[in-house]
């Protein structure tokens, strides 16, 4: 999915190396256009690190009583930013340069804005199984092995069909 927003300059809202911010967030809804308002709205997603969901609980709590109905808590726990809800993935990078590439020497992150429906998952080959026999040790090794794929519905994310938004450049 970040590949799919880096080739598009369109699809890139800048974070300025700053913490995670409200603002943010409304611009890539933004970005995201026709993908973003109305009956799509329901289906987007803020996929963020642990470290950039952190700041977004920070900023909830510091939020002043104009901005505070833009945050969402369940339980004493922050669920969802704009009316988006968030997903925490230890898969979103802590480690990235300014330009969204991993060096090893990188300290900011990025929050991914993503319309779900506009992708699909499925299977690209059936289980099957396979078994080894292992006369030495007396046993009988079974095997499985499914393909799946992940793919987008239409035309790839673009400038002219944006399904996916990256927020760069936040302070992890």
């Amino acid at each position: 999915l970040r590949k799919l927003a880096l080739a598009s300059a369109g699809l890139i809202v800048a974070g300025g190396g700053t913490s995670a911010t409200l603002a943010s967030v409304l611009s890539a809804k933004g970005v995201l256009g026709k993908y973003a308002v109305g009956a799509e709205a329901s289906n987007l997603r803020l996929f963020v690190s642990p470290r950039t969901y952190a700041q977004y609980e920070s900023l909830a709590y510091a939020a002043s009583n104009a901005n505070q109905s833009a945050f969402a808590f369940r339980d004493g726990v922050l669920v969802s930013i704009a009316g988006v809800p968030i997903i925490v993935s230890e898969l979103v990078r802590n480690d990235l340069t300014a330009n969204g590439v991993y060096t090893g020497t990188g300290a900011l992150s990025y929050a991914l804005l993503v319309n779900v429906s506009r992708f699909v998952t499925g299977t690209r080959s059936q289980i099957s199984f396979e078994s080894d026999r292992r006369a030495l040790n007396d046993q009988t090794e079974l095997f499985s092995r499914i393909r799946k794929g992940f793919t987008g519905i239409g035309a790839p994310a673009s400038g002219t069909n944006p399904t996916v938004a990256i927020i760069r450049n936040i302070s992890a």
